[in-house]
């Protein structure tokens, strides 16, 4: 790799490294910007499930509280909630609980476990209570609105109905009634009525059966004996002022995190920026002077790209969690606990602790978008062969089949079959009649397993019998001219005969698609030749007859004659053109072959044509080696390839374009490349263009014969080269490619020999910057 390659590359790797960090320092600059968006959401705890879910807990928890103070002595909660359970300890088993419990000491072990449980869950109440508690103000009222509990003075009720000083951001009433029936009596905050079916239906659900279930409340007997029993004939009322709702967010980290995912403005920045840097994975490599996309750790299988899904998503997932921690400080907390002090330092820390993830993110998907996006440049099955693991795998099985299945595969098809038959039941017969001669009852099995040898051997033969006539009637059928039959069945044996028919069939079908192209392009010779000629006849004639008239100006005179004397020489120039491509496909042309430098003659070619380039709105780009490629071609039919397709970019490229012209020596080859823009839609078949009368403009109303491509194809194919074309789109390259000649030391040449044997190409400007036409 040259200086220039290299510096190419790392710029490409610069790049490369901006397109991860540009957007990982965009998420964290967005930072403050994510948390006051997200700040609307997070003043709306009060509709999550988690939290309304522990206020249904504090109903209960407050309900055991009371009870045991009136009790004055600890009550545990089965007692409370499961009141019936405490008499069934003590009472006989009955039928149906011995069919499910065999023994007394099981069911009393049953028991024992469903109280250890719910003390357990009973405690997870507290806890989760706990949480919110020190933020409320709750009061507790029995059926006669009598306080039984409360944290706050005065009536809380009241409080929240005549909150006009907007004090609190939230309240609720519930009342049981004598049933243990929720209703929500009142709500006091935003979104009242889904607040109110939310706390009904969490507070109506048994709080046990989500959690113990499976374990010891429903496959057994106790499910259908107790269940669990809501508080009754009791009011709560909760409020919690916008002071307390502050706090308790400063508190609760799982609330400001439901905040940002309920807004959802981090994951649309991140998916944006994510389609961007994917965006940049796919166009940057086809900067070519970057040389970068085919890089080794860019040619990962297709299964490790897809692997690197699963560590982006896990990132992705918790990403968010990274974000609310670092508003909300915790991060730089964590860093003052470690024994930092600078500030500065700590800040720094924390956004390169930051920045780490995000560049991890980005990082993954532009490796994931590089490595599949071969799946274009490559075409899909190549990149299945080339770039899958499981294609290897397959590929590995595959030959392993084949290598057995071929290695059983060695019958002799000139054997007739009943006599192989007949060989092989006789030679079974002698080694069995041997083994079984020291037993005569042996005789009579051997006889019956003779027979049955010699049916199935014969099946056997028979099957590849009507194997043999399948593929016998699918040639028959081939040869009456039905080149569509298949052989679906398998042939066994047979089975290589079947992609040699293919062969046939496909070669077959080549020929007559190849004849009927023929036939075409015949009849389009001869429609296009007609045209041609008849259009510049018919203006002549025109012309003459307008001529007649005496009447005529001298001015309207001479334009009628300078009129046909262009479509004259116009009809000259055709006939030329139409002998010139008729010699040259009869291959009746004699070359004057001599050693030609391409370079120097595609420089006169471009020299004499420097008046149309000027003229030209297009923007020619020459590349052209400085030192010199010699062939031995005729030079002048070789100046009218090279005059024939610029003059075809002249005419045909789209104005204000780009046109690339490349002389270079590859593997072996002089190789011309030209490439521009075309002016028109490129709806043709880039192997026909090159026919005779053959037109991108099909409709035919651009000046133009239609044989310059074809004259310069005949004219490069008659010298040993070829001439390949084609489209992408709108872009028109014509690829010319010769066979580069064993370099010999020159001979040296007498003064009077190189002048006699200078051609063509060496009038005009030598030098490169000479040559080649120039823009102002």
């Amino acid at each position: 790799m040259d200086t220039k390659s290299k510096n190419n590359h790392k710029l490409a790797v610069l790049i490369i490294l901006l397109v991860i960090l540009l957007p990982s320092v965009g998420m964290v600059r967005l930072y403050p910007f994510l948390d006051r968006e997200s700040s609307a959401y997070k003043e709306n705890f009060y509709t999550d499930s988690q939290f309304l879910r522990q206020i249904i807990y504090g109903n209960y928890v407050l309900y055991t509280e009371e009870a045991q103070r009136k009790e004055g002595r600890t009550i545990l909660p089965n007692q409370i909630f499961y009141p019936d359970l405490k008499e069934a300890e003590n009472s006989p088993v009955s039928e149906d609980m011995e069919e499910a419990w065999d023994e007394q000491d099981a069911y009393a072990s049953a028991l024992t476990d469903f109280k250890n449980n719910i003390l357990q869950e009973y405690r997870s109440w507290q806890s989760s209570f706990d949480n919110v508690r020190g933020n409320l103000e709750y009061q507790v009222l029995d059926e006669n609105n009598q306080i039984l509990d409360q944290n706050v003075t005065g009536s809380l009720l009241e409080d929240l109905t005549r909150d006009k000083e907007e004090k609190y951001l939230w309240g609720v009433a519930m009342q049981y009634d004598q049933g243990g029936n929720l209703t929500v009596l009142n709500t006091f905050g935003e979104n009242s009525k889904e607040l109110s079916n939310l706390l009904e239906s969490l507070g109506r659900k048994d709080p046990v059966d989500d959690y113990y279930y499976e374990s010891y409340y429903g496959s057994t007997s106790l499910s259908a004996s107790y269940s669990f029993q809501f508080p009754q004939n009791r009011t709560f009322i909760y409020g919690m002022t916008r002071e307390n709702a502050n706090a308790y967010l400063s508190l609760d980290l799982e609330s400001r995190y439901h905040g940002y995912i309920d807004s959802g403005v981090v994951y649309q920045t991140l998916l944006f920026l994510i389609v961007l840097v994917g965006l940049a994975a796919l166009l940057i490599p086809f900067i070519r002077p970057l040389r970068t996309g085919n890089e080794k750790i860019f040619r990962a299988p297709m299964e490790a790209a897809f692997l690197g899904f699963i560590p982006l998503s896990l990132i992705v997932s918790s990403i968010v969690h990274l974000v609310v921690i670092t508003n909300e400080g915790i991060v730089t907390k964590t860093l003052k606990q470690a024994g930092l002090k600078n500030p500065y330092l700590i800040e720094s820390l924390s956004v390169a602790w930051n920045l780490l993830w995000w560049c991890l993110i980005f990082a993954l998907v532009y490796w994931i978008v590089s490595c599949l996006r071969n799946v274009f440049t490559l075409g899909l099955r190549r990149y299945i062969k080339e770039r899958t693991l499981i294609y290897r795998l397959f590929a590995w099985i595959k030959r392993g089949c084949v290598k057995v299945y071929h290695s059983f595969d060695h019958l002799d098809f000139q054997d007739k079959s009943n006599r192989t038959i007949l060989k092989i039941v006789g030679i079974n017969f002698i080694i069995l009649a041997l083994i079984c001669s020291f037993w005569f009852f042996g005789i009579g099995a051997l006889i019956l397993y003779s027979i049955v040898l010699f049916f199935v051997l014969q099946k056997y033969f028979n099957d590849l019998k009507t194997k043999y006539k399948k593929l016998l009637s699918s040639t028959n059928a081939i040869a009456e001219g039905n080149l569509d039959v298949t052989i679906d069945e398998d042939l066994g044996v047979f089975e290589p005969f079947k992609g040699e028919i293919q062969k046939i069939q496909t070669g077959f079908k080549k020929a007559v698609e190849e004849e009927v192209k023929s036939e075409r392009m015949k009849t389009d010779l001869i429609t296009n030749v007609s045209h041609d000629l008849k259009t510049p006849l018919t203006a002549i004639i025109t012309y003459v007859n307008l001529l007649k008239n005496e009447d005529l100006s001298p001015e309207i005179h001479r334009s009628y004659i300078d009129i046909l004397e262009q479509k004259s020489l116009r009809l000259k120039a055709l006939i030329e053109d139409l002998f010139e491509i008729s010699k040259a496909t009869s291959k009746n042309v004699t070359l004057n072959l001599m050693r030609v430098d391409i370079v120097n003659l595609l420089k006169q070619v471009a020299f004499e044509l420097n008046d149309k380039i000027s003229q030209s709105t297009l923007d020619f780009r020459w590349n052209l080696p400085d030192e010199k490629i010699c062939l031995t071609l005729d030079s002048q039919k070789t100046y009218r390839v090279f005059e024939n397709l610029l003059i075809n970019i002249l005419k045909y490229s789209l104005s204000h374009s780009r046109v690339y012209i490349t002389v270079e020596a590859i593997s072996g080859e002089a190789v011309i490349t030209m490439k521009n823009v075309s002016a028109q839609e490129l709806n043709f078949n880039p192997e026909e263009i090159t026919e005779r009368f053959v037109r991108g403009d099909s409709a035919r109303n651009t000046e133009g014969s239609g044989l310059g491509l074809a004259i310069a194809k005949s004219f490069v194919d008659l010298q040993n080269g070829t001439m390949h074309i084609t489209t992408d789109a709108d872009l028109f390259k014509v690829t010319i490619r010769w066979p580069l000649e064993k370099q010999e030391p020159p001979a040296p040449e007498s003064p009077q020999a190189a002048d006699t044997e200078s051609p063509l190409y060496l009038e005009g400007p030598q030098r490169r910057e000479d040559a080649l036409p120039k823009h102002d």
